[in-house]
């Protein structure tokens, strides 16, 4: 038999019915304090009763009314009754705090205000005499709706089941202890079964509720995510990884609708630009295939596979590198816990592997660059591997010449030279075999490349390219920046083995010491240059425009400006572009000036250098064609794989030195730390090039650097020595500390080349 619940202790049931109150009063000893309605066998009770009665679902003036009737009586069993009751049904909760219509603006049925509300003031209660009877309600719905939405269909039969999810989620409890503990996990389990349409109606909802509850969401989530880390600590081991934990897999699912809601009411691109670097994106991908295939007759070359795509970000049609602006910085979603926890490999071998088991590289916004950069770095050491054993089997089986590594032999003094027709001839020859590890000779000098070479030749050849003199790019003294020089007189061959430089670069994890704009970076991702891009990397130009688009008197007869664009190349001519067809007869005017801005941008950032930039997009794409570096990094990541982290931080290096012959509290260290940290900054960067090949600071800071200071001998006058490879520093103890200081400036200050030692 069903009964109503009454609001309160005056209200009746039916003669023959135990009413849930009087079962919450039975349930307990007798007591005049309100608290003692919150007991653990009230809960019991509670969840029991309330499977046989009808509860009416919620609205703001019924929980307003019910909780002044409580206060008059002080006694809170009607508003336990009414909470536990309506938060344990899923059909009642989703009935609860409905509009007639949906609202306009976010297209719910659900009245958030009202919602918000009520949930001020039950939370301004004291003591929160519900608290416990939420809980206990919150584990059985979690449960009911695990079942619902994972064997019965729930979504297709109801999408309003939604504002069930979206009841939840807004309660400002979520992140204290015990419901992190007992029920936050357990609903996010459920949320995880919500089908493709489901999540991307729920991304769309988190879009409309806009920045402050996506945060307050992310808020939660991190703090479940830190605490299971942290209170699992012990557990973590090669056997027993992240990976397979339920809550923190659930939790990262439930994160990438708050990242996706977050990029998608960012600041995108146009939908018009969007399709046109789509487009040119597949036609140069397209270019550097046919090329490849061109330049070889052997069949090694493959169609490229198609990157694997998130599901749901298809289906919302969303990109990172689309969103310009996101409504919540992409720092804020990584957590530094789950990054120093993380086996990094295993993580890798399992997306590789596809068996079903979760990974992060797959949720990669919780990741940070120096850990996403682990996870390429597995990446190319496989398929340097694969190459390796390929060159091998080529070797025994066709009796090819055993070339396991991709082998450069240069002269100091005709570096760029040596190093661009040793390349030409490898791609020309086969290009998968710029996919094997590099090795790197100075001719006339011992070195053996475990490293080090490498580093300094990259050094050595970028400073030249990159040299205004030599002619293919040009500096700009403002922003101190390169750019590609339009007047360069080098064929596109040139532009292509640059590009293979930077590929190899990042292939091999070498950090190298140039300066380009991020339109560079974010055109290397087949994005196209805007006149957003403008603002970083032609700045002065870019406020020109910008005051042309605020112009607020007649542009036609104040600028007096055509449709083209002038501009004087390194002989001092003049040369004229028309930026459309009849350009030169057609006037800028306040109905057109941003037409032209646009179409001004279009012609300098992306087709007055497209010959030298589709030649350096092929060079850099033969490298890294295959490499997930599209899928895991932003085009700021990718400017800090190339170049370092910009933080200068000797303490973290200090911090993370090991030590062998010596320790932290030896006087010889101590002294040589006090040089250190006295040395001006361009003497920190010659330490830095001479124990580890490159003054570049690594991805993720120079904690990462991974520094040994090992005893070489006793006092003597030899100078510091290193391993540029491992990052070894060779520091013989000297004496004092004035001894120290000039051994060390001269060694740093006079080193070049490299010998067997």
């Amino acid at each position: 038999m069903h009964a109503q619940i009454p609001l309160s202790n005056n209200a009746t049931s039916n003669d023959n019915t135990l009413s849930v109150g009087d079962l919450l009063l039975k349930s307990k000893p007798s007591t005049s304090s309100a608290s003692g309605d919150t007991t653990s066998s009230l809960v019991s009770a509670l969840s029991a009763a309330t499977k046989s009665f009808t509860v009416k679902p919620l609205t703001e003036s019924l929980v307003l009314e019910t909780v002044e009737i409580c206060k008059q009586h002080q006694k809170w069993s009607e508003l336990v009754k009414l909470i536990g009751g309506t938060f344990s049904q899923i059909d009642v909760l989703k009935q609860s705090f409905r509009l007639e219509e949906a609202d306009e603006t976010t297209g719910l049925t659900l009245d958030l205000p009202s919602l918000r509300n009520t949930y001020s003031a039950l939370y301004s209660l004291p003591e929160l005499p519900f608290n416990s009877a939420l809980i206990n309600a919150l584990t059985q719905l979690s449960d009911d709706l695990l079942i619902e939405l994972q064997y019965r269909s729930a979504f297709e039969r109801d999408p309003e089941i939604l504002n069930v999810i979206l009841i939840v989620l807004n309660l400002p409890c979520l992140d204290s202890p015990e419901y992190i503990e007992k029920v936050y996990p357990r609903f996010l389990k459920a949320m995880t079964h919500l089908p493709l349409q489901g999540r991307k109606s729920l991304v769309q909802t988190f879009v409309c509720l806009g920045r402050e509850y996506q945060r307050s969401l992310l808020t939660s989530l991190q703090q479940l995510l830190t605490i299971r880390v942290v209170s699992q600590s012990e557990k973590w081991s090669s056997q027993h990884v992240l990976n397979y934990d339920e809550h923190i897999a659930c939790a990262a699912k439930v994160m990438k609708l708050v990242y996706y809601a977050s990029l998608l009411g960012g600041r995108l691109d146009d939908s018009d630009t969007l399709s046109k670097e789509r487009e040119n994106s597949e036609n140069l991908k397209k270019s550097v295939l046919e090329f490849m295939r061109s330049v070889t007759e052997r069949s090694s070359v493959k169609e490229r596979a198609e990157v694997k795509e998130d599901p749901l970000a298809q289906v919302l049609g969303i990109r990172a590198l689309d969103c310009r602006e996101p409504l919540i910085h992409r720092l804020e979603f990584v957590n530094e816990m789950i990054n120093e926890t993380l086996a990094t490999d295993q993580d890798f071998a399992y997306y590789k592997a596809q068996n079903g088991t979760f990974t992060f590289i797959e949720h990669s916004f919780l990741l940070s660059t120096a850990t996403k950069s682990m996870a390429m770095y597995c990446d190319n050491k496989m398929r340097m591997i694969s190459e390796r054993r390929s060159a091998i089997l080529s070797s025994l089986m066709h009796g090819r010449q055993l070339i396991p590594y991709l082998r450069l032999r240069v002269r100091r003094d005709h570096i760029i030279d040596d190093a661009l027709v040793g390349l030409e001839m490898v791609f020309m020859d086969n290009p998968q075999d710029l996919k094997k590890q590099l090795y790197v000779e100075f001719d006339g000098e011992q070195g053996i490349d475990e490293g080090g070479v490498s580093k300094e030749f990259f050094q050595l050849i970028t400073d030249e390219i990159f040299n205004p003199d030599f002619g293919m790019f040009a500096y700009d003294e403002d922003t101190r920046h390169f750019w590609f020089n339009p007047d360069s007189f080098e064929n596109d061959a040139q532009f292509t083995l640059v590009g293979i430089l930077l590929g190899l670069a990042i292939y091999n994890s070498i950090i190298l010491d140039i300066r380009l704009p991020m339109v560079v970076y974010r055109k290397l991702m087949g994005k196209l240059g805007t006149l957003d891009d403008m603002e970083l990397s032609h700045p002065v130009l870019y406020s020109s425009l910008n005051q042309l688009m605020r112009h607020e008197g007649n542009v036609e007869e104040d600028i007096m400006a055509t449709f083209t664009l002038s501009r004087t190349n390194m002989f001092g001519e003049t040369i004229s572009h028309s930026l459309k067809e009849g350009g030169a007869e057609l006037s800028v005017t306040n109905e057109n000036r941003e037409e032209y801005c646009h179409l001004y941008a279009d012609y300098m950032l992306n087709k007055m250098v497209e010959k030298q930039f589709n030649a350096f997009f092929k060079g850099f794409h033969m490298v890294t064609d295959e490499s997930p570096i599209e899928t895991l990094f932003t085009a700021e990541e990718i400017e800090e794989l190339v170049c370092g982290s910009s933080a200068w931080d000797l303490h973290a290096l200090e911090e993370s030195t090991e030590y062998d012959g010596f320790d932290a509290g030896s006087e010889t260290i101590k002294h040589f730390w006090t040089v250190v940290h006295g040395m001006d900054v361009e003497d920190q960067k010659k330490l830095l090039q001479f124990v580890s090949g490159s003054d570049r600071v690594p991805v993720g800071g120079l904690s990462k650097l991974n520094m040994v200071i090992t005893r070489n001998g006793p006092d003597c006058d030899r100078l510091p020595t290193s391993h540029t490879c491992f990052n070894v520093l060779l520091l013989p103890d000297y004496k004092n500390f004035e001894k120290l200081r000039e051994r060390l400036t001269l060694a740093i200050t006079h080193a070049t080349g490299f010998g067997m030692l």
